[in-house]
């Protein structure tokens, strides 16, 4: 990835008004590294996800459970994952005030696309109401899931 691609995809993230589901391809380590550094510096808190391993809804539901510190009482089930990312003040650690919102990297999501494509669907639908709920909402916060190849 060359540094205008990522500065451009740095912006995409940051835009409030953006898609909640951003596509992106050449994200390796370096890169990432360079992302999670500049989207921090602006206040985003960033978790990341190896999906290598994330073949199922099971896993993809604890993965993100583990990135992201969910509540004791997050069941792993589509509408506790969705009543968690609507309120992430909720979380084990929590999203703070000063925080401008959430970057997921999803490194490697073909591979639940690949093999459980339900799964992958519902999740991005998930990610793509809470984004629209908190628009409605008027919360000037911002969620985002960069789908890595």
């Amino acid at each position: 990835m060359t540094p205008d691609e990522l500065k451009e995809l740095e912006v995409e993230c940051t835009d409030l008004s953006g898609d909640a589901i951003l596509l992106t391809n050449g994200l390796d380590e370096t890169a990432s590294a360079e992302l999670k550094t500049s989207l921090r510096a602006k206040n985003f808190r960033v978790e990341t996800l190896d999906g290598e391993n994330i073949r199922n809804k099971a896993e993809l539901l604890e993965a993100l459970d583990n990135a992201c510190g969910f509540p004791g009482f997050y069941g792993k089930n589509w509408d506790a994952l969705n009543d968690c990312l609507s309120n992430p003040a909720s979380w084990d650690r929590p999203v703070s005030e000063a925080e401008a919102g959430i970057i997921l990297i999803y490194h490697d999501a073909t591979t639940l696309k690949q093999s459980d494509r339900e799964a992958f669907v519902t999740f991005t639908e998930i990610v793509i109401s809470v984004q629209k709920g908190w628009r409605t909402e008027g919360r000037n916060f911002r969620f985002c899931v960069l789908l890595g190849a």
